[in-house]
C-alpha cells in the first residue's frame, strides 16, 4: 500500500450494514475503518425481523446460529383485518433458513460488533462525526471530528456511506479501476 494511503476501505456508519459490511472486508484481509457517530452502542431497536436472506449472510460471517441462539423464529403469519384474514404467509422450503428470526436490532449490532472486532481489532471508531469528503482519482480524504474536537483525516483507496435513515446499498463507490472493483465487490460474501 503506498504510503499516501491510510486505509484500503473507510466506511462511514456503524449500524448494522457497516458493520456488516466491515466484517466482509476484514475476512477479505482489508485495513479499514469504519466510523460511528454514536460514541456507545444504541439501548433501542429500530427493527426486529432478519428475513432467510440476511440469514444466509450472517451465516457467512459465522454468525447465524448465534443470532438464531438469541432470538425466536417466526414460521409463519397470518395477517387479520376488520373483516377476517387478509393473508397468510409461510417461510417452509425456501431457504436452510425457513423463518424470519424475531431479534432486536442492538442483539444484531451486538453481534455484528464484536466480530469486527475480532476480526479487525480496533477498526470500529466511535464517536466520530464525519465533516467532509474530499475526493481524487486515486483516493478520499475521509475528515472526522471525536468527541473531544480532535480532527481527523483518514485516506483511503475507497470509501462506503451507510446512511442509518436509509436503505443503504452496502456498495463501496470505487476511486480507481471500476473493472477491479466490481470483480472485488462480487467475493464479498
Amino acid at each position: 500500500m503506498p504510503p499516501e494511503v491510510d486505509f484500503d476501505v473507510v466506511v462511514v456508519g456503524g449500524g448494522p450494514v457497516g458493520l456488516f459490511l466491515g466484517c466482509c472486508l476484514a475476512l477479505r484481509g482489508l485495513r479499514l475503518l469504519v466510523l460511528e457517530k454514536q460514541e456507545a452502542p444504541r439501548q433501542h431497536s429500530r427493527a426486529i425481523g432478519i428475513h432467510p436472506p440476511a440469514l444466509k449472510l450472517l451465516s457467512a460471517l459465522g454468525l447465524a446460529e448465534q443470532a438464531i441462539a438469541r432470538g425466536v423464529t417466526v414460521k409463519r403469519g397470518v395477517v387479520r383485518g376488520e373483516r377476517g384474514v387478509l393473508g397468510e404467509l409461510e417461510f417452509t422450503g425456501i431457504s436452510p433458513y425457513p423463518f424470519v428470526l424475531a431479534l432486536p436490532q442492538q442483539e444484531t449490532e451486538g453481534l455484528l460488533e464484536a466480530r469486527l472486532h475480532e476480526l479487525a481489532p480496533g477498526a470500529l471508531q466511535r464517536g466520530q462525526q464525519v465533516m467532509h469528503l474530499e475526493s481524487s482519482a486515486a483516493w478520499a480524504t475521509v475528515t472526522c471530528q471525536d468527541a473531544g474536537g480532535t480532527v481527523h483525516r483518514h485516506r483511503t483507496r475507497y470509501y462506503d456511506f451507510t446512511l442509518p435513515d436509509e436503505i443503504a446499498s452496502g456498495q463501496l463507490r470505487p476511486l480507481r479501476d471500476p473493472d477491479s472493483s466490481e470483480a472485488f465487490l462480487a467475493q464479498i460474501p
